[in-house]
């Protein structure tokens, strides 16, 4: 019988993913997806499921950071789900906000040397 190992999945809000870090606990999982560096710029929403070949998307979500316990004991696939249908939970509320985000979007700033009301 082998031993149960674990890994990361973590998630863009736009329900993307990406599946790293095996360790044989899940503290040793969270330690390595706490200094991953500028992965989590790309991919901000990490989960913990136990490592399974092949990955499917029918895995069960262990463990979750705080805002997201509530997915714990859910799919992956709920979760996929879940992002896609709130496209603007990550604290854009609007297309502004997320053009701004994105980099497509300037506020006008006056002109220099002005100051702003």
């Amino acid at each position: 019988m082998s031993a149960t190992t674990y890994q990361a999945i973590l998630f863009s809000p736009a329900g993307e993913f990406i599946t790293c870090y095996r360790a044989p606990t899940i503290e040793d999982v969270w330690s390595r997806v706490n200094n991953r560096g500028s992965e989590w710029f790309f991919y901000p929403i990490p989960f913990v499921i136990t490592d399974h070949s092949p990955f499917t998307t029918s895995q069960h979500l262990i463990s979750a950071p705080d805002d997201f316990e509530s997915f714990v004991g859910s799919t992956v696939a709920t979760l996929i789900t879940w992002l896609h249908a709130h496209p603007d939970w990550f604290g854009y509320p609007d297309a502004t906000q997320r053009r701004r985000y994105e980099g497509g979007y300037r506020e006008r700033q006056g002109r220099p040397g002005e100051l702003s009301a």
